[in-house]
Formats: structure tokens, sequence, C-alpha cells
């Protein structure tokens, strides 16, 4: 559990008499419990029913101590020792659990003044519904001065509880990490689109807290431009990027644990936009997203589909088969197809019989230019379709690399 250290020290006094002319020497046990943090009330006592802890601190005036023993006893019904873990080197310590008590052994190989320093903390689980209990230091403690001495330690602590929310509150936000550009130090395509991951260690990261501030545009959770693959976060800015700027892309996330204030974290991501027309795709952010994620066809209008069946009517065998597949893609109705290209035959059999005036009459500039407008769109619609099987690819490479790095 990670605590903040809220001390109340209980303290565990003991004297020793050096002969008839020696002075009193005070050397002090006390101990520092360790509050939940003050966010998750009750935050002024231990928690009934959940691992608590507490520092064994100890303070001599000055004297130098070779070894320090210490005896706890507890009620076991109250109270159950989990661990015991110190800040010294592991050969100068050892301790012991025993059913109702805990024997802490220190050893002051290098003779440091032990003045105010934590010898000891002591993990516990207590019982769900206890409201307080002691724990005593008593028989067989002792503290060894250099010389022999030894300072007879004895008291009884008591320890308060209550009962809280939960044992184990969410105290640690979101971690976010940026996945894809891997160096944001060298300039970004302007049709740049960035992969997060986002995880926690404690309960989750409340997807809705998710938002992006970037290029002086606002996404949330909802906007279309974020789309969620398991940890990861793919963000696709709905516009292309200026030329030659700086930017500055922050991103939010909360905690899936509401009570006690959800854990933010909020990230700043810093980059610097290509200096001319570079792009990644090589095609419009919006159109992008769409082929790669979203639109399975490219869909034709009606005029250009009959502008394809006529087509198809004029060109060999080998052709047809190409241009059939296209009609899929374009989502072209052909269940008439096979009537179209009869019907076209015979138009051009009607055709050869035209006057010599209908024949060689002249085209208008207008039907010239409108030709031309309607090839251009169709080949624009054309180009989406090559673009679609290009960034599909695109689209399952990313995946698999972020499924490969999970």
């Amino acid at each position: 559990m990670t605590t903040r250290n809220i001390r109340k020290k209980i303290f565990a006094g003991g004297v020793v008499m050096l002969g008839v002319i020696a002075p009193v020497l005070a050397i002090k046990v006390s101990l520092d419990p360790l509050y939940m943090d003050a966010r998750f009330e009750p935050a002024s006592t231990l928690h009934a029913g959940c691992i608590n802890s507490t520092n064994v601190m100890f303070q001599s005036e000055g004297q130098e101590i070779e070894n320090v023993h210490l005896v706890f006893s507890y009620i076991p019904d109250d109270i159950q020792i989990v661990r015991v873990t110190s800040t010294a080197d592991k050969s100068l310590i050892n301790y012991n659990i025993d059913h109702d008590s805990l024997v802490l052994n220190y050893l002051n190989q290098k003779s440091k003044k032990l003045s105010n320093v934590t010898l000891f903390q002591i993990y516990f689980k207590s019982s769900d519904n206890l409201t307080s209990t002691v724990l005593s230091l008593g028989k067989g403690s002792y503290a060894l001065l250099k010389g022999g001495d030894k300072v007879a330690l004895n008291s009884k602590s008591q320890l308060t509880f209550a009962k809280g929310m939960e044992c184990d509150p969410d105290e640690v936000p979101p971690v976010v990490s940026l996945v894809s550009p891997q160096n944001n130090e060298e300039p970004i395509p302007l049709d740049r689109y960035f992969v997060f991951d986002i995880k926690d260690t404690g309960k989750g990261v409340d997807k809705q807290s998710i938002q992006i501030d970037f290029a002086g545009e606002q996404y949330d959770a909802t906007s279309k431009y974020l789309q969620r693959n398991s940890d990861y976060l793919v963000f696709y800015p709905k516009t292309w990027l200026p030329v030659d700027v700086s930017l500055v892309l922050t991103i939010t996330a909360s905690d899936l644990q509401k009570y006690g204030g959800a854990n933010e974290i909020k990230k700043s991501f810093s980059f610097e936009t290509a200096k001319g027309m570079v792009l990644l795709n090589n095609i419009n952010p919006e159109i992008y997203r769409k082929i790669v994620g979203k639109a399975v066809n490219v869909f034709a209008s009606a005029p250009e589909c009959r502008m394809l069946k006529q087509l198809y009517a004029e060109i060999d065998t080998t052709s047809q088969t190409i241009l059939g597949g296209v009609f899929g893609k374009l989502a072209c109705d052909v269940s008439d197809l096979s009537t179209f290209v009869q019907q076209e035959a015979a138009d051009k059999v009607h055709a050869a019989d035209m006057t010599s005036f209908q024949a060689n009459k002249k085209v208008s500039v207008l039907g010239v230019l409108g030709w031309v407008l309607f090839s251009v769109a169709l080949m624009l619609k054309l180009y989406y379709y090559v673009a679609y099987r290009k960034h599909k690819k695109i689209a399952e490479q990313i995946s698999l690399q972020l499924t490969t790095n999970n």
C-alpha cells in the first residue's frame, strides 16, 4: 500500500543503571503508524480489515549502540503480522514472526549512532471490525551499549482503527507514452497520425476521461478521430498540419476510480512540422481514416457506373475480366450487364446508319468539358480505391506491430 507518512508517535522508554554512580541514559523506541493517503477517509486512523504498516523508530542520546533486540506481543485475534522490512543491510537484521509475538534484532556493526532512525517497518492485517488494539514492547527487549551494558525496553502502544471504503484504493495515476512517431525530434509529415500507450497499474483508465489538445483543436473521448486498440490510442488529426511550425500535443487521462479524487495524468509532447509539402500517406487524413478503418468500398454514382459499363462493352474479354473486379469494389449494379452489352452492340449498328449530318456534327465545347470533368471524378474514385488497397496494408502492418510490441 502506498501511504503518506502522517506520524503519530507512541513512545516506549527504557533506562539503564550503570552501577550506583552511573548516570541515567534515556533510549526511546517509537511506533510511527503510516496512515492512508489523506484523500481516502478515514485519514487519521489505520484502516480496519486492511494491511497497515508502522515504522519502528529508535533514538538514543548520543550513545553507541551495538545491538537492538525488540520483542513485541499482540492479540492474534486482532492483528496478524504479514511481513517486516528494513532499510538496513540485510546481513545486519533478522526477525521471527510467531503466533502472538514478533522478535526483531538489529546488529549495529558499523557502530553508527542511532539517533531518530527507522530500523524496521512492520506490516500487519487487522480484523474487519477492529477499533483498537495494543502492541506491547516488553519482556526480553533491550538495547546493548558499546561496552556490554544493556538498556531494558518495555511499553504498551495502542493502535486505533476505523473502517474505510476499501483496502487498496488506486493512488497511482495512469502512464502515457508515445509509441508513434518514435522520434518526436524529427520534423513530422503534415498528415501525421499518433499512437499512444496508456496503462494503469491500479484499477484501470477511465476511457471517457481521455482528451487531446493539439493544433488549436480539442478532441474528447467521443471524437471520431480517436480510436482505441487495447491499451493503445490512435489519434488522427482532422486536418493536415501547418507547414514549418512548432506544435504541442497535450493528452489527459484519469483513473477509473472516482472516490477520493481520481488521479489524473496530463502529458505534453512537442513536435516540429515539415518545412514543405511532406506527407506520410499522401492522402487527406479524413479520407485515410475512412478507407483504413471504416470503408470497405469506394462507391461510384449511377452515371459513373453507366460510363464503366459502356467502357466494358467496348473492350476485349481479358480487359473485361479486370474491369469486372472494379465493378464490385465501386458497388456498381451489374445484374443487367449482359443486357447492357447487347444493347450497346445494337446501338453501334444503329449509329452506323446515322445520316452524314449526324455522323459529322460538331461536338459543343461544354459537352467536351462535361465529359472531361466526369472522367476526372471517376479517376479520382479509382485513385482512392488504389489508395485504399495500399493503406489497408499499412494499417494491418501498424496493427501487427502494436500487437507484437504489446
